[in-house]
C-alpha cells in the first residue's frame, strides 16, 4: 500500500503579482538543503558525466536563477548523509522548489521501508514560475539503494525539469514544520 499521503503546491509570484504569496521554509537544525552545487548541507548530487547515463543533469542558469536541469528522460538522484538521516527516520517533509512550466507530473521516488523506488509522483501546476511542493512522507528508509547510492531521485521522461532547491525535514508523526510566506519580490 502506498503511504505517500499529500502534495501541497505553493505558487511563488509572478514578477509584479501583488497578490500572490512567495513561502520561506525555515532552516532548522533538523532540515538538510541542496541548492545549486554538488553537495551542501549533508545532502549530495549524484553526477554522472555522460549525456546516456540515467543520473544526468546539468548546472544551467533559467530566468536569472541558478539551479539544476534535469534533461528528459534523465533522472536527478540526491543522497543524504545517513548520521544525519538514519534508516530508521521514516517521516520527513521534502521540499522541493523547481520551474513550472507545465502540468506534467514530476516522477518522484525515494528509498521507503517497503520498496527501494516507492513513487510518489507530483503534478506542476504550471504557469512558468518558480513553486514549492511540499512531500511528506511516512515510510523513508533512507538507505543509499538507488543508482550511484542515492535515496530519491526526481525527473520526467519527456521533458527537462529545473530543480533550485531541495530541503529536507525530519519529522515525527508529520508534524509540519512551521511555514513563514512572506509577499513576493
Amino acid at each position: 500500500m502506498k503511504k505517500f499521503l499529500l502534495v501541497i503546491i505553493i505558487w511563488s509570484a509572478a514578477i509584479g503579482d501583488t497578490n500572490a504569496q512567495n513561502i520561506t521554509l525555515p532552516a532548522t537544525n533538523d532540515s538538510l538543503l541542496f541548492s545549486n552545487s554538488i553537495v551542501s548541507s549533508n545532502v549530495g548530487l549524484v553526477i554522472d558525466n555522460g549525456s546516456g547515463d540515467e543520473a544526468y543533469t546539468i548546472q544551467t542558469t533559467l530566468g536569472g536563477v541558478q539551479c539544476r536541469e534535469i534533461p528528459s528522460g534523465h533522472f536527478m538522484y540526491i543522497t543524504c548523509n545517513s548520521t544525519e538521516i538514519p534508516t530508521s527516520q521514516n517521516d520527513l517533509v521534502i521540499a522541493i522548489t523547481y520551474w513550472s512550466a507545465s502540468s506534467n507530473n514530476i516522477w518522484f521516488n525515494y528509498n521507503g521501508t517497503g520498496n527501494d523506488y516507492t513513487g510518489g509522483d507530483f503534478p506542476k501546476p504550471g504557469g512558468g514560475q518558480w513553486v514549492t511542493s511540499i512531500l511528506p512522507i511516512t515510510d523513508a528508509a533512507f538507505k543509499s539503494n538507488m543508482n550511484g547510492g542515492g535515496d530519491f531521485r526526481l525527473g520526467y521522461g519527456s521533458e527537462d525539469n529545473y530543480i533550485k532547491e531541495i530541503k529536507i525535514y525530519k519529522t515525527t508523526g508529520l508534524v509540519m514544520p512551521v511555514f513563514v510566506t512572506t509577499p513576493s519580490l
